[in-house]
């Protein structure tokens, strides 16, 4: 990853103070923690993510026919990710 988990939590909780969208700040999270594509943010919704403690999850869509997998999402970041997400 670019970033730290800590330095991504940064960033997004000032997102969330700067009234950026909820649905929004989950993207800027997505981004930053598995650099996903414009595209592939764009299809994001809340079917693609499974809050479960430390067993939470996400998948992402691919836009160049890549394998569409599992991925963690870091528990301190969890909270972000329980705002409805539709596809934009």
């Amino acid at each position: 990853p670019m970033w730290t988990n800590g330095e991504v939590e940064i960033l997004a909780w000032a997102c969330v103070l700067d009234s950026i969208r909820p649905n929004m700040v989950v993207r800027i999270a997505v981004v930053s923690i598995y650099g996903g594509r414009k595209g592939e943010l764009a299809q994001l919704s809340s079917s693609d993510i499974c809050l479960d403690g430390d067993k939470s999850s996400i998948y992402i869509s691919t836009t160049k026919h890549g394998v569409r997998r599992k991925q963690p999402i870091p528990p301190s970041l969890t909270p972000l990710f329980s705002v409805p997400v539709s596809p934009i």
